[in-house]
């Protein structure tokens, strides 16, 4: 995901440190309907999990930080069960 975000040297730009997991979750949220749209197929595929670190330059205090989200996607087929599971999975993993 990040090369898809940062292609090639460029990098995420926000405002405020406070908008880092904002921008990249727009950014995170666009991509991962994408892909789940197109990978997330048949009953076996209960969710997928996207990650991105990226480099990112913050203006308010002119200096660069490494930002970074981890986001679970539920299939639209998943099941109630389906989705306590990857839950309790997820939030373990992070």
């Amino acid at each position: 995901m990040t090369k898809a975000i940062n292609p090639g040297t460029a990098f995420l730009q926000v405002r405020t440190e406070a908008n880092l997991t904002p921008a990249l979750f727009v950014q995170m949220r666009d991509l991962a309907a994408y892909y789940v749209s197109r990978f997330m197929r048949g009953r076996r595929i209960i969710g997928m999990v996207f990650h991105v670190t990226t480099a990112a330059f913050v203006e308010d205090v002119n200096e660069y930080r490494t930002a970074q989200l981890l986001a679970m996607c539920p299939s639209p087929k998943a099941t109630l069960a389906d989705r306590v599971m990857l839950r309790h999975a997820f939030l373990r993993k992070q």
